[in-house]
């Protein structure tokens, strides 16, 4: 069942959160920036594509997508120029 979710996380819309759409729950979070980086993290893992995760642990496959998310965020984020 879960293999099935992953390819389903990037869409984040019809997603049920606190008994709520995921859309109403973030209009009721203070801290917007902490979503915004939530919702493209999330993105991003949906849309990863070619690993293969048949035959592997759970814990495996969260700590690969955990370590490939990192490795692209601090590439995006060292990009940034300061001002």
């Amino acid at each position: 069942m879960w293999r099935a979710a992953l390819t389903h996380v990037g869409n984040l819309a019809g997603w049920p959160l606190m008994n709520r759409p995921f859309s109403q729950v973030i209009k009721s979070i203070e801290n917007i920036e902490k979503v915004k980086m939530w919702r493209y993290a999330l993105t991003h893992v949906g849309n990863l594509a070619g690993w293969p995760l048949m035959n592997r642990p759970f814990s495996q496959v969260i700590k690969s997508i955990q370590n490939r998310t990192t490795l692209d965020r601090n590439k995006a984020f060292s990009k940034v120029e300061v001002h």
